[in-house]
């Protein structure tokens, strides 16, 4: 099947995927004592579905859309934050169990904040991802890093920087 097919069958919902909807917590740890927590839905495919074949079985790909809040003593009040991410997943089988799973997962996304700190530039920016996690039959746990930027696109570009961890099941 040819990567035109895979992705017409991803989006018919034909493809084989899992879904899981997971809860984000987290705080900035550079210059803004910002937190957040993020609702989370997901569908993770094994790269093979989505991708070229040449893959190796342990690596995914998750498609997640997140939509939260932030509280923060430099804005008022708690204000909107939905971001939408793209990660590779790469399984660690090697060093767990068929029921207790390690992953390195890594990607970008998009982000949006209701609110936009001094020399932030922008409330759209761009959202890196990197984190470690552990899947437990059908839940998983994870913590990672956040950075939200805006890519130099706007000459005032100060990112914030987080920490987060999420928990979460698989449906």
């Amino acid at each position: 099947m040819g990567l035109a097919e895979k992705w017409a069958a991803v989006f018919r919902g034909e493809a084989p995927h899992e879904k899981a909807l997971g809860l984000y917590l987290g705080t900035a740890y550079d210059w803004s004592d910002m937190q957040f927590a993020l609702a989370s839905g997901q569908a993770l495919y094994r790269y093979k579905a989505v991708g070229p074949d040449n893959a190796p079985d342990a690596l995914g790909v998750r498609f997640e859309g997140n939509l939260g809040t932030a509280v923060g003593t430099e804005f008022s009040g708690a204000r909107l934050v939905a971001s939408g991410n793209f990660l590779a997943v790469y399984d660690l089988p090697a060093y767990g169990t068929p029921k207790f799973i390690p992953y390195v997962e890594g990607g970008v996304g998009l982000i949006y904040t209701d609110f936009q700190r001094k020399r932030q530039g922008l409330r759209l920016n761009f959202n890196p991802v990197a984190g470690v996690g552990v899947r437990m039959g059908s839940t998983f746990l994870t913590l990672r890093l956040h950075h939200i930027s805006n890519g130099g696109l706007h000459h005032e570009n100060r990112g914030l920087n987080s920490v987060v961890l999420g928990f979460g099941k698989y449906l």
